[in-house]
């Protein structure tokens, strides 16, 4: 269960995952957006988006010992093409640790399928979507954007998504989302459920 709370320009202010134990407060600049994670009122990670004209072009990722000193534990490259986020590339300790890569439907709208590659660019899960004929006009806390990052990014679709299928090379897992929405059509809730694993859900607060 997850808990977003949104300023009035639509973007995310803070949220709280309750089964983790975690709250994350963001602030931005014009250059980047600092994510800050606390568990029982320590911080524990930062993740520090640089952003060009308020899209994320890459993310570092820092732990915070008990002492408040920070080190990096990792790096994230998102990658462009015709104005969508195509690839993005993930290093630790200056090797490739993993990639991933969207691929969209002809207009592209919304994305169809999602590639994981592993550090020897060896394919590990592959997602594919179907949609709602419903608009998203929400994009930043869903089944895309666990760390509550769409609103940094072009869109991923257009519509919300219906159903994902998630191939994982050994066996096929299925999730299947449904929404409420509130009177202007922003999603005030969520729900991913998944037979072998259970069902997620989210809530969101527009100002």
């Amino acid at each position: 269960m997850a808990n977003a709370a949104y300023n009035k320009e639509k973007m995310p202010e803070k949220f709280q995952f309750t089964d983790l134990g975690q709250d994350v407060v963001i602030n931005y600049t014009p250059a980047a957006a600092v994510y800050v994670i606390s568990e029982g009122g320590q911080i524990k990670n930062k993740l520090i988006y640089t952003l060009k004209n308020g899209v994320a072009q890459s993310r570092i990722d820092y732990e915070v010992g008990p002492n408040g000193k920070e080190s990096v534990i990792g790096t994230v490259t998102y990658i462009y093409k015709a104005g969508k986020l195509h690839k993005t590339l993930t290093m630790q300790n200056g090797q490739v640790a993993g990639s991933r890569e969207y691929y969209y439907d002809n207009a592209n709208e919304n994305v169809i399928m999602m590639e994981d590659y592993d550090k020897d660019g060896v394919l590990t899960v592959k997602i594919t979507f179907e949609y709602t004929n419903i608009l998203d006009k929400s994009g930043s806390f869903n089944e895309w954007n666990v760390n509550m990052d769409g609103t940094l990014f072009p869109r991923k679709s257009k519509y919300l998504v219906k159903k994902k299928i998630i191939d994982f090379g050994s066996f096929v897992q299925e999730a299947n989302m449904s929404y409420v929405l509130d009177l202007q059509g922003y999603v005030i809730s969520g729900e991913e459920a998944t037979p072998s694993v259970g069902t997620y859900t989210w809530t969101n607060k527009w100002m």
